[in-house]
């Protein structure tokens, strides 16, 4: 029998189609509102690969120039310069070339170390559940937390790791979000003119407040030929008025997690989104 009405079949499976779009276009929806902040973007593996990149790019540029000028500047007055000009030209290739592999390798190879950014929170996890037990960090955005925010100069003490790459006019931004116990310190280096955004915004619910290493950092003759290490944070300091800063700090030498500036301009902007809507 015809029938203009679709049979029970057939609404059975329009009805099924209909949830598996809605399901899928929910997951969609919720994958393009999560957003992977990627920690510690000049990890070891990094550097290593661009100091070797150097060496090999000193000694076959140095091996490649010195044989195109015997081959092709042999009877030329150039060939009496040949090492010169074979090690001026060997610096130049292995500078461009760890530049390339420094900007590509920083695209391409992550630390494993993220953080899952979406409107409903923050995750982190880390470790091998097989090795040992994962460190695994939730805030959830619904529930009250504990904002700290602090900013430092990198000048006026001996810096040591990543620091000791960073320009001396930039600044270090550092962010501490609590809530039951768990928290998760976020980090990053900064421009002058990107720090000031921040820094002179006077609308944020917690204003980054300053602190100089240079107090916790003793100058003495042994110091300046020693390798630069985190010092120890004085009774006086941590329990002064800027305390719960040293705090947060001394925490974030041992388990910060450093972003590049842009992720760390998204993660605030998030939690300032937040904090003016749920946290109250």
């Amino acid at each position: 029998m015809v029938s203009g009405q679709p049979s029970a079949d057939g609404r059975h499976c329009l009805l099924a189609a209909c949830l598996r779009n809605v399901t899928i276009s929910m997951m969609n929806e919720s994958a393009s509102s999560t957003q992977i902040l990627h920690a510690d973007p000049e990890h070891g593996g990094i550097r290593m690969s661009v100091l070797l990149a150097i060496v090999l790019g000193l000694l076959g540029g140095f091996l490649l120039i010195r044989f195109l000028l015997g081959a092709f500047a042999k009877d030329s007055i150039l060939f009496d310069f040949a090492t010169v000009i074979s090690c001026v030209g060997a610096i130049a290739i292995a500078m461009s070339g760890a530049w390339l592999v420094e900007n590509y390798l920083k695209k391409t190879w992550s630390s494993g170390l993220e953080i899952e950014l979406s409107d409903q929170g923050l995750h982190f996890e880390a470790g091998d559940s097989i090795d040992g037990p994962m460190d695994i960090r939730d805030i959830d955005f619904s529930k009250p937390v504990i904002l700290t925010n602090w900013f430092f100069k990198l000048k006026g003490y001996p810096k040591a790791g990543r620091e000791r790459l960073v320009s001396d006019k930039w600044v270090c931004l550092a962010n501490q979000i609590q809530q039951d116990g768990e928290r998760i310190i976020t980090y990053a280096y900064l421009a002058p003119d990107e720090a000031e955004k921040w820094l002179e915004n006077k609308t944020v619910v917690e204003p980054f407040h300053q602190i100089s290493l240079a107090q916790v950092y003793k100058e003495s003759h042994a110091r300046r030929w020693s390798a630069p290490n985190r010092p120890e944070v004085s009774s006086e300091l941590l329990a002064g008025p800027d305390g719960r800063y040293w705090i947060a700090e001394r925490r974030r030498w041992q388990e910060g997690l450093e972003l590049t500036a842009a992720d760390f301009t998204a993660l605030l902007k998030q939690i300032e989104k937040k904090a003016k809507t749920d946290f109250d």
